[in-house]
């Protein structure tokens, strides 16, 4: 008797990532390289009963066959042909390695007016992935980066996306002195919204409640922080001492990030974030967002239907309404 008990608790533990939220969905960080075939990506938002997408595209060439830099015009007919998807103002792009282009007024005096052009069409919705602090995962160019949060480069992009209530969306793993450089810059332009990628960058949940408390313009997607991964966002590349997994191997929401993402329902949104072509042609976009629907189902009903696609369209401004 002492032994079937045992079993059905072992049979319990991974049940609980067995059930998910059924309703609508809007995935907020999905990456598209060139040469993204167009075919996969409305196939995955269509196998995971997703109704929108953002798009974050991707101008550099990587390691991953197939992936190739974005193509300015190409992106833009491909938006304007599927109106269930939308885009960012694309930021991953090859010259950033170079940390001297963050304070360079000639670049920055270049860059902007065009962030502003693209945000004044209503399928930009804003500007990213600006990536900060960026672990390597394959030996390619500009796999690492550690940038400094407090740019010129940075304010001049904060300053323009408060004229079009569209966020920026950045990746940066939450290391202390640059989380006090964010909350700074939160504070000096608090009309620009922002995003903060991998659950406000793998960040504890203390940390996390105390930067949402002070400052309303700061959001965290949960893109790829599911249990059982893979890829970046789990515990991969590597982890360090401000490093927080949200959850373990089944996929169950520890206590402390349960209680946050309840008690700022207003402020997660989430996302599975694949950024490789060969990955849009696996299942692993369906096993990020089921997880992702596993983490809903854990919520209080009232949080659900707010992280699942309601915060999307508050907080990047989509020009659509979505139907339970």
């Amino acid at each position: 008797m002492r032994y079937l008990a045992l079993l059905l608790m072992l049979v319990a533990i991974p049940a609980i990532a067995q059930a998910d939220y059924a309703g609508p969905v809007i995935n907020t960080h999905l990456h598209i390289n060139g040469n993204s075939p167009v075919s996969n990506i409305l196939w995955q938002l269509k196998r995971t009963n997703t109704e929108y997408a953002i798009l974050v595209p991707k101008y550099f060439k990587s390691i991953y066959r197939g992936d190739e830099p974005v193509i300015d015009s190409e992106l833009e007919d491909f938006i304007k042909n599927n109106p269930n998807l939308f885009t960012l103002f694309g930021m991953q792009r090859t010259e950033l390695c170079d940390s001297r282009l963050h304070n360079s007024d000639d670049y920055i005096a270049n860059l902007i007016p065009k962030i502003k052009a693209a945000l004044a069409k209503k399928y930009y919705v804003g500007v990213g992935e600006y990536l900060a602090k960026h672990f390597a995962y394959n030996p390619g160019k500009c796999a690492e980066r550690d940038h400094p949060i407090d740019s010129k480069l940075l304010r001049a992009i904060l300053s323009a996306i408060q004229d079009f209530d569209k966020p920026l969306l950045i990746h940066m793993e939450g290391h202390p002195d640059l989380v006090r450089d964010l909350g700074k810059l939160l504070t000096e332009f608090p009309k620009a919204k922002v995003v903060w990628a991998h659950n406000c960058g793998r960040s504890h949940p203390g940390v996390i409640r105390t930067m949402l408390s002070k400052h309303k313009n700061l959001f965290c997607d949960l893109a790829n922080m599911g249990g059982g991964g893979p890829g970046y966002g789990i515990a991969w590349p590597r982890l360090e001492s401000y490093t927080f997994l949200p959850a373990d191997n089944y996929n169950k929401l520890v206590p402390e990030q349960r209680d946050l993402m309840n008690d700022f329902a207003d402020r997660f949104m989430i996302a599975t974030d694949e950024a490789h072509n060969n990955g849009q042609r696996s299942n692993i976009q369906y096993r990020r967002m089921s997880e992702m629907r596993d983490f809903l189902y854990q919520l209080k009903p009232e949080a659900r239907e707010m992280i699942a696609y309601k915060n999307a369209i508050r907080i990047f401004s989509l020009p659509m309404p979505v139907t339970p």
